[in-house]
């Protein structure tokens, strides 16, 4: 019987593909085998192959044995067993291996919902009086994201197909329309990579949504109010018109008829004039460009009417207007829980995604969506069919107040949401400030909220 051992230079190699096991998860053992079986001879030796513990493993052939011997060398003993390592370290590392293509698989997977939880995160203790030093450490950010203003947001949305643009935290997300074509839509997104990379946009996001918005106005059984045509709207809330502070409900325009009666329906279900649209003349429509309208409560109605705005769990407190005025506001709203109390949802509950969102017409929106109500494991839409005009509010963190930030107009994934319920539905609202700004210019006269 033949035995042969392994000279030094081999027994080297193997320690180096151990090495390499231990160290970059094996992938780089094939290789290695390789090189050594691509050698037919080695200083007059032959390259011969042995297969232990299932691995077929190169070396040098020694006829320093001689035949019949009963003893195995212990050379060979050794190497042997150091085989038989390298063999649980290959399925160790192999394990380690799929482990850690696993982990990265889920970790790309969920990369958005992971960045923006910190951001929310952050969020959340920046809106907090807990003091800096105690705040969890924040990671490093080399450089602030370029800001979005009015002149980059209209390149964008000079894009074919583009519907809207507005950081959602540290990444851009651009919309285009779901209805484009494959090629229409590869153009849209080359035009897009462009417009990003001439303005040191390096994190941004292509996401799909409908070219135009589902509004929330189709009749339904509720507290609601009622047009003429028998569709219904959500009363949004109230503002005093006026040096005279003629009480006027706030609602949604594309529900709102121009000087046409509001219906309710009264305690025994009968349904009665609530309020007029105010009309508009044709000069003043160039003002009209947001879905926002007011009508002129009647006056037997208004002592009737509680005008104060809820928190989430429905109490009536003072409210406070949220301004848009500069960056620190806006930063504030990010990730911000809101709530609504409309027709149909009671609260709906959401959360403020992308708080300064660029539509066409240069009109600046608040971009929200679902979030899960901690008591509930599946997701509840934030605003159904019949919310148009409600009002979106945050609880303020003393309990003191509510904070009035922006009125519904519709979903911009309605399609989708209905064919998928397992997505998170993604809503669009007007600034209120900025509704009650186009009330004003439209009417010629002050809207303060009540």
């Amino acid at each position: 019987m033949l035995y042969t051992y392994m000279p030094t230079w081999c027994a080297a190699r193997l320690s180096a593909i151990k090495n390499k096991i231990c160290s970059e998860y094996g992938k780089h053992v094939p290789e290695v085998r390789d090189q050594l079986l691509e050698c037919t001879d080695v200083g007059g030796r032959t390259i011969e192959t042995l297969k232990i513990c299932e691995q077929v493993i190169p070396y040098v052939s020694d006829e320093t044995v001689q035949s019949g011997s009963d003893r195995i060398p212990q050379k060979i003993v050794d190497q042997t067993k150091l085989f038989q390592k390298s063999h649980e370290h290959t399925i160790k590392a192999i394990e380690l291996e799929q482990r850690f293509k696993t982990h990265l698989e889920l970790v790309q997977k969920n990369k958005d919902d992971l960045n923006q939880l910190y951001g929310e995160s952050m969020s959340m203790y920046q809106r907090s009086m807990v003091p800096p030093h105690e705040r969890p450490m924040q990671k490093q950010v080399k450089h602030s994201p370029p800001l979005l203003n009015e002149q980059v947001a209209k390149e964008f949305l000079s894009v074919i197909g583009v519907t809207g643009c507005g950081y959602r935290f540290q990444i851009l997300d651009v919309y285009i329309s779901n209805k484009l074509t494959g090629e229409q839509r590869h153009i849209a997104e080359v035009q897009v990579q462009t417009i990003a990379e001439k303005h040191g946009i390096m994190e941004y996001k292509i996401r799909l949504e409908q070219k135009v918005i589902t509004e929330f106005a189709e009749y339904e059984v509720g507290s609601t109010l009622t047009s003429r045509h028998d569709r219904s709207a959500t009363l949004g809330g109230f503002a005093l018109k006026g040096e005279r502070k003629d009480l006027s409900l706030l609602v949604a325009r594309h529900f709102a008829d121009d000087g046409r009666p509001v219906y309710v329906c009264d305690e025994n279900g009968k349904k009665c004039v609530f309020a007029h649209i105010m009309p508009t003349n044709t000069e003043d429509e160039r003002y009209a460009t947001l879905d926002i309208a007011a009508g002129l409560v009647l006056q037997r109605e208004r002592t009737k009417c509680l005008t104060m705005f809820k928190d989430h769990l429905g109490t009536p407190l003072a409210s406070n207007l949220s301004s848009f005025e500069n960056e620190a506001d806006i930063e504030w709203l990010k990730g911000l829980p809101v709530h609504i109390w409309g027709a149909s949802s009671s609260p709906g509950l959401g959360k403020i995604i992308i708080p300064d969102f660029y539509v066409e017409g240069m009109k600046r929106l608040v971009k929200i969506e679902d979030r899960h109500p901690v008591d509930k494991e599946e997701i509840v839409p934030f605003s159904k069919e019949g919310d148009s005009g409600a009002i979106v509010c945050a609880d303020d963190p003393d309990g003191e107040k509510v904070h009035v930030v922006s009125m519904v107009s519709g979903s911009s994934n309605y399609e989708e949401k209905q064919q998928n319920p397992d997505i998170k539905g993604e809503y669009l609202s007007i600034r209120l400030k900025d509704g009650l700004m186009q009330l004003e210019k439209v009417h010629g006269d002050t809207f303060n909220l009540c």
